[in-house]
């Protein structure tokens, strides 16, 4: 996951700009909670945003 240039977050190994790396859904809602992708990115991300990558990331429908 990345936050590219223009500000969106972005899944993908080649996405340019800040990223972070996530294990699996666990980690993810640990770092959710400990506010570790507002470190990671550099920038605020709203629960609407983390909602989001979490369907993009854990959902399988």
């Amino acid at each position: 996951m990345a936050a590219a240039l223009d500000g969106t977050l972005q899944v993908g190994r080649s996405a340019p700009g800040r990223g972070a790396w996530l294990c699996s859904s666990a980690c993810f809602d640990l770092a959710t909670r400990r506010k570790v992708f507002d470190r990671a990115l550099r920038r605020p991300v709203s629960n609407p945003e983390l909602e989001a990558l979490r369907a993009t990331l854990f959902d399988s429908t």
